[in-house]
């Protein structure tokens, strides 16, 4: 499925700074990324995008997560990932 169809899990690993002060850098597991639905409040949306951003390494051409940020797919290969975005419903 295209990206816009599939969960994401984050889990923070120990991110050297955050947009605010109300964004986590380190949590002991992986968390619901996409789609969760609370993370698209005012302020808290901006440690989403903070999250989610990837950063390019213009010297390979690759882009890999932010420092401290490890983003997977859950059931990779499956397709209960797939069947419902967002876990709430």
């Amino acid at each position: 499925p295209g990206d816009g169809g599939s969960q994401l899990e984050a889990n923070l690993t120990g991110k050297p700074s955050v947009v605010h002060y109300i964004c986590s850098k380190q949590t002991a597991d992986y968390f619901d990324l996409w789609l969760n639905l609370e993370l698209f409040t005012p302020l808290v949306i901006d440690c989403w995008v903070d999250n989610m951003m990837l950063v390019f390494n213009s010297t390979t051409g690759l882009s890999s997560n932010m420092p401290g940020v490890d983003i997977r797919v859950p059931g990779f290969g499956g397709t209960s990932s797939i069947e419902w975005l967002d876990k709430s419903k």
